[in-house]
């Protein structure tokens, strides 16, 4: 079944979208960046491109994070309704960001991403992946199979800072008893205060344990075999509906926003370093400008995007 992006999305959904998008082009398209400025940041040319695409395309980027095996792969298989990722049980066979497009919700396009273990060898490398992609992601599904743990509650806060939208899931439930699933969903919900609203904590057994079944023939005679389960991801699959239906556009907006503000900061430093001379006085003056446009618009997504604008102002002042 397809899941259908209702006709009545939210109102201020569009109007987001298009100050996201006139705000990603005023700092891709400003000629007068210097040169030497272009160069340096060719990198973060190239990703607000790519973001500006995905806003004109009107796609939604789901990514997931976790531990090694606590089965990333397996729930996005389990979500696709077919085998995508790899789920090998040999520790770093996820080693770059990949993505599927998810077929069953047609809003225009929504991608599911799987990203290398946070615990991973060569951490420091794949941590900067996964905080990459992240910052580019419009929702993050944050896998745990268990309590918690400290590197993961850690983890979770620096994927927060830099994802606006996290839904925290526990997988392979199917290992543990009614009364131990609500025990742990307790406990996460304690340790995640805070961070994430308890609506956005759930649960799925994206790759159940096989299971011992005792056949039994027209003679009585038994046979034993063993078959898995079909994976429960219903409960994921039905909060990830309800955000796209009233968060979609907006939460991609406010993804784009972040990203556009991460990235003017940058471009303002470089042209800092280019152009010391002017730098001074004009950044003083238009850190003051930024921050009356922010406190004069009451919209959190359009308070964003004012900055951006009193940003790209500067940058054309100083180049």
């Amino acid at each position: 079944m397809v899941k259908k992006v209702p006709e009545t999305s939210p109102p201020d959904g569009d109007a987001h979208l298009a100050l996201a998008r006139e705000s990603l082009r005023d700092l891709l398209d400003d000629k007068r960046v210097p040169p030497p400025v272009r160069a340096a940041l060719a990198e973060d040319y190239q990703q607000l491109k790519l973001l500006l695409e995905k806003i004109e395309h009107g796609h939604i980027h789901i990514a997931v994070f976790g531990r090694v095996s606590v089965g990333k792969s397996a729930l996005l298989n389990a979500l696709l309704g077919e085998t995508q990722f790899s789920t090998s049980p040999l520790h770093g066979e996820t080693t770059r960001a990949a993505h599927a497009r998810w077929q069953e919700y047609d809003a225009g396009g929504v991608f599911l991403i799987d990203t290398p273990g946070i615990n991973e060898v060569a951490g420091e490398e794949r941590e900067r992946l996964a905080h990459d992609v992240a910052s580019r992601c419009d929702l993050v599904l944050f896998v745990v199979d268990g309590d918690i743990t400290d590197t993961e509650i850690k983890a979770l806060r620096q994927v927060k800072g830099a994802a606006q939208r996290l839904l925290l899931v526990l997988n392979k439930t199917d290992r543990y008893t009614p009364a131990e699933r609500e025990l742990l969903l307790k406990t996460l919900r304690e340790r995640a205060a805070g961070s994430i609203h308890p609506q956005d904590i759930v649960t799925a057994a994206a790759q159940p344990a096989e299971r011992i079944v005792i056949l039994v023939d027209a003679a009585g005679n038994e046979t034993e075999t063993r078959r898995r389960p079909e994976p429960d991801v219903t409960a994921l699959r039905e909060r990830i509906w309800d955000i796209l239906k009233a968060e979609g556009k907006t939460m991609a907006a406010l993804n784009a926003g972040l990203f556009a503000g991460r990235f003017s900061d940058r471009l303002t430093r470089e042209i800092v370093t280019v152009r010391r001379d002017l730098a001074e006085q004009v950044v003083r003056n238009y850190c003051l400008a930024k921050g009356v446009a922010v406190a004069l618009n009451p919209i959190p997504v359009a308070d964003i995007l004012a900055a951006v604008a009193t940003d790209a102002a500067m940058i054309v002042h100083l180049g």
